[in-house]
């Protein structure tokens, strides 16, 4: 009952912090997608990670970087690479490929026993590229007048440069049950050429749950809703003893929906993801899938797998559409006098 109320009062603050935008946006399918996440310890306190994303029309790499800076206190940094390929009617009645780089960082503090589990902060910055288009031109016979007039679209896509930050924490109310909330906020900057469209800033929130259904299967749920976009993602993992000691791997299925906003294109993706951590502390737990969350009475921070998190990742290419059309009339003498 605890558990539930927390939750609905937190999803009912992050509603209330959203405000209404229009809903215009194209969509876009870009899966299915394939999606390898690498993790290892380094050889002093850190441990680093690598993932990628391979669809027909989404691309993405992602490094990562954690370290101990001294007990119970981590650092992480990331850096994204993103390249999508999007509709934007009517700058064009084709899919656009537009890209995407994004920095960011994380910090946390963690509690090995009790209910609170860590209290953490992150910053980042991100940037769409531009992509300009020439001027479309085409003519008509207006119906009274007979004069030709003359239509030329400005096309335009802009892309945004961003930052946010945001701080939260995660509990473990039940056995096996993880649930992490945070308030976001965020400034974005859409660089257009032709359109008004001015800076939005605000606050924004995010959900996450974990719940390790049995010793080889997790689940996760995720929403976040911000200024640049709302989004949502699930998964199931099955957990797999790796090929060395305390190693494991796990392969997955997943699925997201991302509201984007102001012009961005909405995003939808799903597929098949493959992740293995060496040197993993949890799978040093005894049991038969060498992986089981609960099976300490208090908690080892996993350095390994909190760095195959990364501190960025932005699901769609936040770059929105730009057009402007100018009408040209001809103005026709006056007709003679009789």
């Amino acid at each position: 009952m605890y558990l539930r109320s927390l939750i609905v009062g937190a999803m009912a603050c992050i509603f209330a912090l959203q405000t209404q935008t229009p809903a215009c946006s194209e969509h876009t399918f870009v899966g299915p997608t394939g999606r390898i996440v690498a993790a290892a310890p380094t050889c002093g306190y850190g441990a680093y990670s690598v993932l990628g994303e391979v669809a027909p029309r989404n691309f993405r790499l992602n490094g990562t970087f954690a370290y101990q800076v001294c007990d119970n206190h981590y650092f992480k940094i990331s850096t994204d690479w993103l390249t999508q390929k999007l509709r934007y009617r009517p700058v064009k009645h084709r899919h656009i490929w537009v890209h995407e780089e994004s920095y960011g960082a994380a910090y946390a503090y963690t509690w090995d026993c009790g209910i609170l589990s860590t209290l953490d902060a992150n910053v980042y910055y991100s940037r769409a590229h531009n992509k300009d288009f020439s001027d479309l031109i085409s003519q008509s016979i207006d119906p009274v007048t007979d004069a030709v007039v003359t239509s030329t679209l400005r096309r335009h896509v802009a892309g945004a440069s961003f930052w946010g930050l945001s701080a939260g924490f995660t509990i473990e109310p039940i056995e096996c049950t993880s649930v992490s909330l945070a308030l976001n906020y965020d400034d974005v900057d859409y660089r257009t050429k032709f359109r008004s469209l001015d800076s939005k800033t605000g606050l924004g929130g995010t959900l996450a749950i974990h719940y390790q259904w049995s010793d080889c299967v997790g689940i996760d749920f995720s929403g976040c809703w911000r200024k640049p976009y709302d989004d949502y993602q699930a998964a199931i993992n099955w957990f797999f003893e790796g090929c060395g000691q305390c190693d494991r791997f796990a392969l997955g299925i997943f699925g997201g929906y991302t509201h984007a906003k102001y012009g961005v294109p909405n995003v939808g993706n799903a597929g098949l993801q493959l992740a293995y951590w060496v040197g993993d502390n949890k799978g040093c737990c005894n049991n038969s899938c060498n992986y089981d969350p609960c099976c300490e009475p208090c908690r080892e921070f996993d350095i390994v797998a909190w760095a195959s998190r990364p501190a960025v990742y932005d699901p769609v290419v936040v770059a929105t559409r730009d057009t402007f059309t100018i009408t040209t009339i001809p103005v026709l003498p006056p007709a003679p006098a009789p």
